[in-house]
């Protein structure tokens, strides 16, 4: 899989750089704070959905591509990335351990 990621690797230079130069500190924290819960999230999620998930909406490749790369149909694609997006929404919202809330 040569050249993995390298697809969009500028569109997420640019989101750091974007993140660097942010004026508001509230909101670089805030962003930092989404960014944190996301990672975490995706960590929990089985690999194969996280995988799927990060080449679909960070990496944007469209879902032919994700089957061609993960040697799939375009239709498992589609089951997968319904089944990841519960997967992931049901992690993102549970409340972090030591919270107290």
């Amino acid at each position: 899989m040569t050249g993995f990621g390298s697809k969009n690797m500028n569109r997420r230079e640019e989101a750091l750089e974007s993140l660097e130069s942010a004026e508001d500190a509230e909101t670089l924290v805030l962003t930092k704070e989404s960014r944190a819960a996301v990672e975490r999230a995706l960590k929990a999620v089985h690999p194969v959905y996280r995988y799927t998930l990060i080449l679909k909406y960070l990496d944007g490749y469209k879902v032919k591509e994700i089957a061609r790369i993960l040697g799939r149909t375009p239709k498992a694609v589609d089951g997968i990335l319904q089944k990841a997006k519960l997967m992931f929404r049901k992690e993102f919202e549970r409340e972090p351990e030591g919270t107290g809330r």
